[in-house]
């Protein structure tokens, strides 16, 4: 009997691996792509969930402002906002961290700073309006600064979608080919 148990397990994590080899992950632009397409439905972005940044009141140790804003709707006190989606490492899919938001002007930025469910940002003063929180910056892989890069629909505009996919490829898992699974 346990041989047999065994057997139907082992038999259903190779069915499994087969049947998942045939599925491909989102790459860094295909996950831009969509997101973008997501972030640019919304006509009424109050109507999102809203949320704080979660701001130190005072600069840390390292003299930074520290804050964690989630995903969701973020209004400053000068009316303008960010609409924010992220996406972590942990969520163990191949991709990396990512983090893309629409502007209340209609741009797009993206940052590659760690977010585990918030973003992490740091900033040399308190944010309190948009142009305050497209100077903050995150923390990449081995403690490197992130900023805010401005993003179109075809890529970044500072790099090309190739070269933003060679620099996340290097962390990526590999890619498989076939459909892709949304996240």
């Amino acid at each position: 009997m346990k041989l047999h148990l065994f057997v139907l397990t082992i038999t259903s994590v190779v069915l499994t691996s087969i049947a998942n080899a045939g599925e491909k992950w989102l790459t860094i632009s295909e996950w831009l792509q969509l997101k973008h397409a997501q972030l640019a439905k919304v006509e009424n972005p109050a109507k999102i969930k809203s949320v704080v940044l979660d701001q130190s009141d005072k600069p840390n140790k390292d003299g930074l402002y520290h804050m964690y804003p989630k995903k969701g709707y973020l209004k400053f006190a000068d009316g303008s906002w960010v609409l924010l989606t992220s996406h972590s490492v942990h969520a163990d899919d191949g991709l990396d961290d990512i983090t893309l938001i629409r502007t209340s002007s209609g741009e797009y930025y993206f940052n590659r700073g760690h977010c585990c469910l918030p973003i992490l940002l740091s900033s040399s003063k308190k944010v309190e309006t948009l142009e305050d929180f497209l100077k903050t910056h995150g923390k990449g892989g081995q403690g490197k600064l992130t900023l805010w890069q401005k993003y179109n629909n075809e890529g970044a505009a500072d790099q090309d979608a190739t070269t933003l996919e060679s620099k996340s490829k290097s962390t990526e898992k590999p890619q498989l080919e076939s459909k892709t699974r949304p996240q």
